[in-house]
């Protein structure tokens, strides 16, 4: 879904999906919005790592990621 160079198969509510992109990575900029798909799908089968912080404190994304939405 993320060729590493651009978010062309990714959108943001109605529009494109505004995150930045660099060295074969994407990376959320600060009040740019959620990002989801372009494609839709149909069965799949999801395996999903992430890390947490080891002491959860403050707000927003100091408490850690909201993960995935699925």
């Amino acid at each position: 879904m993320f060729n590493g160079k651009d978010l062309s198969r990714w959108k943001s509510g109605d529009g494109d999906a505004k995150w930045k992109v660099e060295n074969g990575y994407f990376e959320v900029l600060p009040k740019s919005g959620d990002i989801r798909t372009r494609d839709e799908f149909g069965d799949v089968q999801l395996h999903l790592e992430f890390a947490t912080p080891s002491k959860v404190e403050g707000e927003s994304q100091g408490r850690g990621n909201s993960g995935v939405f699925f």
